[in-house]
């Protein structure tokens, strides 16, 4: 990242016609790991071999654990249309990275059908959110020995609908999250309430209706600033919790916004 040369490129197989997706490095750096069609690979970063972990029933929508080799998943038991995915309960799978030992394997507990989407696993690990219709759901996680379980549920304050995983704060006490709202990038909450603080505004963008489609936001080490980037490419910082706009970092313009799906790291 310094130089700008490319170091390596690895050559991975996967799915026919399903390129590798939801590409993250593990949080020692030594293995990549990604999702192709039904399954779930790792990629060793010396050596470039790449080993398929996890099978499922459905596309897994993937997220890993900050601090230790354990990946979670959502899924269902098979391939719906996408209208017909609330006709068939979610399960949530959790795997340890280094043993591919399942440690959690179950349905969702929730009321509604309404599948969900985006998990994203707090940086202190205590907890997993989903985006469930205008909602964030959160599960403590609680631990027990070799094995992961789900615990107390609670449903953040209603939002626009969600158009991606949270971001959290270093210490895990807040979050932004993105939502499909004109003239709004997204909201600032409170985990533990599940409240929100404050709302981002997109007109301070000059804002042309593309915020509709969303955007990504990432939080800087020290918690006190946000970098948010939408569907043209265009890069902020802001204060955080206050939501005070401090540079514009870039800006292009795709010919098909929509389309585009940065990624904050």
């Amino acid at each position: 990242t310094h130089s700008g040369q490319l170091v390596k490129q690895i050559t991975a197989s996967v799915e026919e016609n399903d390129p590798a997706s939801s590409l993250s490095y593990s949080f020692d750096g030594k293995r990549i790991f990604f999702t192709s069609g039904l399954s779930f690979h790792e990629i060793d970063v010396r050596t470039g071999q790449s080993t398929r972990l996890q099978e499922f029933g459905s596309r897994p929508k993937f997220a890993k654990f900050p601090n230790r080799h354990v990946a979670l998943a959502l899924y269902q038991e098979e391939i719906l249309h996408r209208t017909k995915t609330h006709e068939l309960p979610q399960r949530l799978r959790i795997w340890n990275c280094d043993t591919n030992e399942i440690l959690y394997d179950d349905f969702i507990p929730i009321e509604k059908q309404t599948p969900l989407w985006y998990p994203a696993v707090s940086p202190d690990e205590t907890f997993v959110t989903f985006s469930w219709g205008h909602y964030q759901v959160r599960y403590d996680l609680v631990y027990h020995g070799d094995t992961i379980t789900l615990g107390k549920r609670s449903t953040f304050e209603r939002l626009v609908r969600v158009r991606g995983p949270l971001a959290f704060s270093p210490d895990s006490r807040y979050a932004a999250a993105s939502e499909k709202a004109p003239g709004r990038l997204g909201s600032f909450l409170d985990v533990e309430t599940g409240e929100v603080i404050n709302r981002f505004d997109a007109d301070k963008l000059k804002d042309d209706g593309t915020s509709t489609f969303g955007c990504r936001f990432a939080f800087s080490s020290d918690g006190r600033h946000i970098v948010s980037s939408d569907y043209l490419g265009r890069s902020a910082v802001w204060t955080f919790p206050e939501g005070k706009l401090v540079k514009v970092l870039e800006q292009f313009h795709a010919n098909q916004p929509y389309r585009a799906t940065p990624k904050m790291i």
